[in-house]
């Protein structure tokens, strides 16, 4: 997860608990509609300032592709919390302040439940998931690959 403001990072946000400055207008994904909302909320209650904060997020959308066509739109929103993924396309017109806590990261579980009638289900999908030409597109579309250390 980053900080995506506007270029030259005119309010100087580094940190999360920046986010607490008064006047500041943040926007996130709905914690109820998004993994990213959630790891949002939940790392800002870490900060032990989520009230300040809470009072800054004026928007919340259902999507990272939502909050960023705010942030083109400008003057509505200082700083929204995206992934980096999110925003590669962007380079050069904004400034991402990359947050530098272990859970700032998404991490995708797969499983199979133990009573399934099919319980090479998850083995199964995970074969061509995890193939050279997967991984290459996974990494084309700006996310990290760590899949059991390959």
């Amino acid at each position: 997860i980053v900080m995506l403001v506007k270029r030259g990072n005119p309010k100087g946000l580094q940190t999360l608990a920046d986010l607490a400055q008064p006047d500041l207008r943040i926007g996130v994904t709905e914690p109820k509609a998004s993994t990213l909302g959630k790891l949002s909320e939940e790392l800002f209650r870490e900060t032990g300032q989520w009230d300040a904060i809470a009072k800054n997020i004026p928007v919340k959308h259902d999507t990272a592709h939502t909050l960023i066509q705010s942030m083109e739109a400008g003057g509505k929103l200082d700083v929204v919390l995206v992934y980096e993924a999110n925003i590669r396309h962007l380079r050069g017109r904004f400034d991402a302040v990359p947050l530098q806590l272990k859970r700032a990261l998404a991490v995708q579980n797969v499983a199979a439940s133990k009573t399934t009638p099919y319980p090479h289900l998850a083995k199964r999908l995970m074969e061509p998931l995890t193939s050279q030409t997967s991984r290459r597109r996974f990494e084309q579309l700006g996310f990290n690959w760590e899949a059991n250390g390959q």
